[in-house]
This record gives C-alpha cells, sequence and structure tokens, in this order.
C-alpha cells in the first residue's frame, strides 16, 4: 500500500492566501509558529472539540469546513456559524481560559493546524502591555483632575 505524502502548509502562505490574522505577525512570529503548530487532519463527522470541554489551544482551518454550533436545552443544535479556509475557532475559550461554550463537527473533510493556549499568549503579551498602558493613561488623567475638581471645590 502507498503511502499519502502529508503537505503540511506554512502559515505565512496560507495567511496571505486567506486574509487571516497571521498576516499581521513578523517573519520572527511566522517561523515560530510554522514550528509550534501542530498539523491535523480530520474525516466528515469528526468532533473537534466538545461544549464543557477545557481546550488547550484553538484551531485555524486550511481547508474544508467546520460546523460551530451550541446544544439547545432541548438537545438540538443551535449552529453558530460555519467555518471555512482561514477561520480560526475556538479562540474565545482559549483566550478566557473557561470551559468551551460551543462544540466543533467537520462538515466537509478538512486539515487544520492546532496552537496551543501557550503560544497565544506569548504573541499577545506585548500587545496587552501595550494597550493596558494606553487604557491607563487616560484613567490616571481623569483622577487628576477630579482630585484637582474637588480641591477647587473646597476653597471657599
Amino acid at each position: 500500500m502507498k503511502q499519502q505524502e502529508i503537505h503540511i502548509p506554512l502559515c505565512d502562505s496560507c495567511a496571505l492566501e486567506s486574509g487571516s490574522i497571521f498576516k499581521y505577525l513578523s517573519p520572527d512570529e511566522i517561523e515560530t509558529l510554522n514550528f509550534e503548530k501542530d498539523f491535523r487532519q480530520y474525516k466528515r463527522g469528526d468532533i473537534l472539540y466538545q461544549e464543557g470541554n477545557r481546550i488547550s489551544g484553538f484551531f485555524c482551518v486550511n481547508s474544508g469546513i467546520i460546523k460551530v454550533f451550541k446544544t439547545g436545552f432541548d438537545g438540538k443544535e443551535q449552529i453558530i456559524r460555519f467555518a471555512k479556509q482561514g477561520d480560526i475557532i475556538a479562540y474565545r475559550s482559549v483566550l478566557s481560559n473557561e470551559l468551551a461554550c460551543t462544540s466543533a463537527k467537520v462538515i466537509e473533510d478538512c486539515q487544520v493546524c492546532f496552537i496551543l493556549q501557550k503560544f497565544l499568549h506569548l504573541l499577545l503579551k506585548p500587545i496587552l502591555h501595550t494597550l493596558s498602558n494606553y487604557l491607563s493613561l487616560p484613567a490616571t488623567n481623569w483622577v487628576r483632575r477630579i482630585r484637582l475638581l474637588q480641591i477647587s471645590l473646597r476653597k471657599p
């Protein structure tokens, strides 16, 4: 039996073709992502993750179609969206460090890259630090202004 050769896509070409958010990464970050990711193939009907379970990373769809859904109180599936090439799924649960609030089922055979939570946090750390600094500036200015206003109101 002849083995089929598996082509693992590079993140930079995939990001440019699909318009993925990874197109904004630096060349060094892309190289690290190519090394860190886990390339996976799934068949129609496979479940990537289930609602209520802990997820240790997120998925970037390279090909195929994945149904993202919630299970209603009556047990029926409520479709949230269909993920296709370039889409990212399960990142909300990973970012919030909470249990998955949706499930994902393969509709059309797919290839995905699985990226661990630690890599996402590594990428976001400098961004969040910068954002935090920007958000704290106006708050500091407002506190200073309120204090000056309180002092001026106290003066007879």
